[in-house]
């Protein structure tokens, strides 16, 4: 299956087109079937960086012209309830019809880039049509259209490159929304710019985790028009959108606090360039790739943008927590459990053990005593209740209380509820202190055990991320 990625800004005058159209030919350099879309009816002009790619290119119908034959030959279909055979036939006339193979003089070889027209813009009628489509109308009439054609265009190409329109409109939603599972925010270092992307990203984000639909949507940030002259303008504001997306992808994603968008903005940005200012110049057909370049940039941001893995990177983490589990041997196979959904937060280096941290309960006393005692600061240390270690002789509440009430530095002891019933006296013991996951059912009593332990490293992320005491 292809991918399906918008690129969109807030504001005109950002390069959008530019760099989809610069993206575009670099993937079908690589021999990938692209498909550009220009859905940016009211403004559209993504045809204009190809006139010379097609014979045909100015007469020839797109966008709002497929919309109005699909209004017209399709059947209500309410949701749920979709006729795929009936989608599918009008879905072919995107290939047949409104798909315009391009030709690329530098490169005869590539033979996998097409272009959708907004429409044929050539006369009058073009402005009749999209201001006469009734997008609510179409919508209600067959609510999963765009999804479905989103499903359509990634089994027909590998990349598709939607032109969105600016703002916030009901056409921009669609593109950010709906039909993309990536999206490029194209900005300019300015206030308005850099709000309305991040905006649209909340938006858009929010909107996906409310529907059926799986597939995640990733944000890919783009700072374009960069004055490389401007040393401590371009400092300054590199800094303000870095934290700025940073603390946008830990709120959209869920992220910890230590996430960085720094490798990622030193090698993604897009220069200005005061040639490019005229006419509709491709970097990726016309110049030579040298150094910090416009063709090399493009390529840089390409490169990340086809990576499976994610953009950002993890911050080493100053000063780690270091893990002591205390445990029965009959809740070994919990103790698995936890270590394996703790493991994400290990490789960050957020958390740190070894098998030197398993503490089987008779040894605890004296072994936690001691590190307790040696390691003064960031102590993680998860006690493992069950019926059998309440029942165990070596759970002795006196010296466990002397331990919580005296821990040392940011010294965390958490216990987490297993199985069995919670005793008085461990009640009173942990009285006032979160017991995970909850006070009234062990993890092993509740139904979905994978999602249990989901919540119980998410509340171990809170803990840990609590701004830390000074001494």
């Amino acid at each position: 299956m292809g991918e399906i990625a918008t690129f969109y800004s807030f504001k005109g005058g950002t390069g959008r087109s530019m760099a989809l159209a610069n993206t575009a030919i670099l993937l079908a350099r690589q021999g990938k079937r692209v498909l550009m879309i220009d859905w940016d009816l009211e403004a559209p002009g993504l045809d204009a960086y190809f006139v010379n790619c097609h014979p045909n290119i100015s007469k020839a119908q797109g966008l709002i012209e497929f919309l109005e034959f699909s209004n017209k030959n399709l059947d209500k279909m309410t949701y749920g309830n979709e006729i795929q055979e009936q989608l599918n036939e009008v879905f072919h006339k995107i290939k047949e019809r409104y798909a315009l193979q391009l030709a690329l003089p530098p490169f005869p070889e590539v033979n996998g880039l097409f272009l959708m027209k907004s429409g044929d813009t050539g006369g009058e009628s073009y402005q009749r049509k999209i201001h006469k489509f009734n997008w609510k109308s179409f919508f209600n009439k067959i609510p999963a259209f765009f999804t479905f054609l989103a499903e359509y265009l990634a089994r027909e190409y590998d990349y598709v490159l939607i032109d969105s329109r600016t703002g916030h409109t009901d056409m921009s939603s669609i593109c950010t929304a709906l039909m993309p599972e990536k999206l490029v925010l194209v900005f300019t270092p300015n206030e308005q710019s850099l709000q309305g992307v991040l905006t649209i990203a909340k938006n858009a984000t929010a909107y996906r985790i409310k529907t059926d639909d799986l597939r995640p949507l990733i944000v890919y940030p783009l700072p374009s028009r960069v004055d490389l002259a401007e040393e401590e303008l371009k400092k300054e504001w590199e800094s303000k959108y870095t934290v700025a997306f940073e603390k946008l992808f830990q709120e959209i994603y869920g992220l910890n606090a230590n996430i960085s968008l720094v490798e990622y903005f030193n090698h993604v940005q897009i220069r200005y360039a005061s040639r490019m200012a005229y006419g509709e110049y491709l970097a990726t057909m016309e110049f030579s790739s040298g150094p910090n370049s416009l063709s090399e940039n493009y390529e840089k941001f390409a490169a990340q943008f086809v990576r499976d893995n994610a953009i950002w990177d993890y911050k080493p983490n100053e000063s780690p927590y270091e893990m002591t589990f205390i445990y029965d041997e009959k809740a070994k196979n919990a103790l698995d459990e936890l270590l394996l959904h703790l493991r994400p937060l290990q490789r960050s280096d957020i958390l740190r053990w070894d098998d030197e941290n398993r503490i089987p309960f008779e040894k605890w006393d004296t072994i936690l005593k001691k590190r307790l005692a040696d390691k003064k600061d960031n102590q993680l240390v998860l006690v493992l209740i069950d019926k059998h270690i309440q029942d165990n002789k070596y759970y002795d509440l006196e010296v466990l209380s002397s331990i919580i009430t005296k821990k040392n530095g940011n010294s965390i002891i958490q216990p987490i509820w297993i199985n069995g019933q919670l005793q008085e006296e461990t009640l009173q013991l942990f009285n006032g202190k979160l017991i995970l996951p909850n006070r009234r059912i062990p993890l092993q009593d509740l139904q979905d055990k994978d999602n249990a332990w989901i919540n119980v490293v998410s509340e171990l992320k809170k803990q840990i991320n609590k701004p830390k005491r000074t001494s």
